[in-house]
């Protein structure tokens, strides 16, 4: 078999295993090979291809789902995948001469243990390659670097990490914390900070998600830790919706994601914050200054047009006497630091040219590791 040849079928091999499959069956690839390839396979020696199926399949449904396959073999598997690739495949596993349907337990046995063991599972390449993105941000920024530990509890982005990582270097003043746009409270950029015994505000539009916050954060609200305002949150409105909470004359944590208008919400807010977690458009280039324009009716259609670029967040960021100190890998949030307790703790400079990162918006996962606790059992924290 030549090292082409091999390198598509132990790309197969290896990277095609999902769980929940019933059966393994036997395609023919002859023609796909034939194009690329320079040595024409035998017509006696068709080369068979193992393709874990659930439900049956048409051939037509088959042949379709291996042209994808392969040709995400050809762009992400890459020379290495050829080199010592005869070795990889088992003895017992047939790729010549077998007719079309054939079954082979022995083969699927091994399938499954790649499935399980193998890097190459989707999950698994995601997750590294996403380390292997840390790495190079490390060389970039050094150890100030703040979104360096790809974990979380409750956010979305890393957020309760990178969040720990920056109160880490400039300290915990008041365990304060308000937050616009919480979703139903299951994931969100301070629910770990209310389990760790902090206070705050959240200010929610959705009813249905006011209503399950209240009963899964009964008793957060009770003891007065958390304060919830169903409210649409708007520039003319916010800062009377966070005095009504009384959090004091400055906070420690401000988080601002609210899709279409986050720098309106945030240009308004005059409560000062230690620390800020601003969502940006990272499809705008860093050195460009815009924001959407303020609309009251408008909502976030699914596009790429919606709030400001990063630029925009950051010069905001400066009429409140904050910093840019660094933004998630995945382009979703920038942060700041009030700028007299930045000084010699975050990688300079402060601009949105240097700290900008590009939509990587694949990343997003609700988890990483474990499932996430139900947010029912926040109560027993």
């Amino acid at each position: 078999m030549g090292a082409a040849h091999t390198s598509v079928a132990r790309f197969f091999l290896n990277a095609v295993a999902n769980p929940g499959w019933c059966e393994i069956a036997c395609i023919t690839l002859r023609s796909k090979l034939q194009q690329r390839t320079a040595t024409p396979l035998n017509k006696k020696r068709r080369l068979v291809v193992l393709f874990i199926l659930g439900p049956p399949l048409t051939l037509t449904s088959a042949r379709t789902m291996l042209k994808q396959l392969l040709r995400r073999g050809f762009r992400f598997a890459g020379r290495w995948l050829a080199d010592g690739a005869r070795e990889s495949v088992p003895q017992q596993i047939k790729l010549w001469g077998e007719e079309e349907g054939v079954i082979f337990k022995k083969t699927a046995q091994y399938l499954d243990n790649i499935h399980v063991h193998t890097w190459q599972s989707k999950e698994f390449q995601s997750v590294a390659f996403e380390d292997y993105l840390i790495a190079l941000q490390m060389k970039k920024f050094g150890d100030r670097y703040i979104a360096k530990y790809s974990t979380h509890l409750f956010s979305q982005t890393y957020e309760d990490a990178t969040i720990s990582e920056i109160f880490s270097r400039i300290g915990v003043q008041h365990k304060t914390f308000l937050e616009i746009g919480v979703g139903d409270g299951s994931e969100n950029t301070t629910r770990l900070l209310l389990m760790l015994g902090w206070k705050g505000l959240w200010i929610e539009c959705d009813a249905i998600h006011c209503e399950s916050i209240r009963n899964n954060f009964h008793g957060e609200i009770v003891s007065g830790r958390l304060q919830l305002i169903h409210a649409m949150a708007t520039p003319n409105s916010i800062q009377s919706l966070i005095d009504s909470a009384k959090l004091g004359e400055q906070i420690d944590f401000l988080s601002v994601d609210v899709d279409q208008h986050t720098s309106h919400l945030f240009r308004a807010i005059k409560t000062p914050a230690r620390v800020a977690c601003v969502e940006y458009n990272a499809h705008f280039p860093p050195t460009i200054d815009y924001e959407v324009p303020y609309k009251p009716d408008e909502v976030w259609d699914g596009t790429n047009w919606f709030g400001a670029s990063l630029k925009r967040i950051e010069i905001e960021g400066e009429k409140k006497g904050m910093v840019l100190v660094g933004c998630d890998l995945m382009g979703v949030n920038s942060y700041f630091v009030k700028e007299d307790l930045a000084g010699g703790k975050f990688a300079t400079p402060f601009t949105a040219e240097y700290h900008y990162q590009p939509p990587r918006f694949s990343f997003v996962r609700g988890q990483r590791g474990h499932k996430r606790r139900p947010v029912n059992a926040s109560n027993s924290y």
